[in-house]
């Protein structure tokens, strides 16, 4: 009778240790992801009230520019200091394009149910630290051939043919949370920092009508 009642003393234990230690791993849970939570609730409906406005405008209406584009090239879109992350090895990349394909791309009403893309690394408590970059400010220039990012007439341009798609997301720099989109392409992820989401429906929008050209030079 001693065991038994020892061994029910014992179970108790445990399971009250057991439940000690998920209250704290919930609390610490909460904790962490409070600041992309507020951040990530703010920019949903800050998104969802504009888009309605954005959808009702024409967004595909070219604009002047004060370079010379290629004939047959015109100019949607201009973002004036974003701040530019490059990021090439990280393991949102290896995710998106695990499920780029799959689960992702069944955004395809993208336009009639908003989505923001959402990682592993955003919620994940334990073994994953995540990197800090330098964020760098820069011009974007979106024409209907390509994305031209100009950083003090440093010039690096990414194809259309190379995007896989434009995202709304919630992007994480140095310790911060902030508001801005994703550019997908198959071997890096241009997270970019922004108050302009608008242009991943422009991004999105000239990716369903062009097929790409790779003979476009800046």
């Amino acid at each position: 009778m001693q065991t038994k009642y020892l061994a029910l003393i014992i179970c108790a234990i445990l399971y009250f240790i057991a439940l000690l230690i998920s209250g704290l791993m919930a609390l610490k849970y909460q904790q962490k992801h409070r600041p992309y939570r507020k951040v990530a609730e703010e920019y949903q409906r800050y998104w969802k009230v504009q888009k309605l406005k954005w959808m009702k405008t024409e967004l595909l209406k070219p604009i002047s520019t004060k370079f010379e584009l290629p004939t047959g090239e015109k100019l949607y879109f201009v973002e004036e200091n974003q701040s530019y992350i490059f990021d090439d090895k990280n393991r949102d990349l290896k995710e998106l394009n695990k499920y780029g394909f799959g689960k992702y791309d069944q955004m395809e009403n993208y336009y009639d149910e908003v989505e923001f893309m959402g990682f592993k690394s955003d919620y994940q408590l334990f073994g994953f630290k995540k990197r800090n970059f330098q964020a760098e400010s820069k011009t974007m220039y979106v024409t209907n051939k390509r994305i031209i990012f100009d950083q003090d007439g440093i010039y690096q341009q990414i194809i259309f043919k190379d995007i896989v798609k434009a995202y709304i997301a919630i992007i994480y720099d140095n310790g911060n949370y902030f508001p801005g989109y994703i550019i997908h392409t198959q071997k890096c992820l241009y997270k970019i920092i922004s108050s302009s989401p608008e242009i991943t429906l422009i991004i999105n929008q000239i990716k369903k009508m062009q097929q790409g050209d790779n003979n476009v030079s800046i």
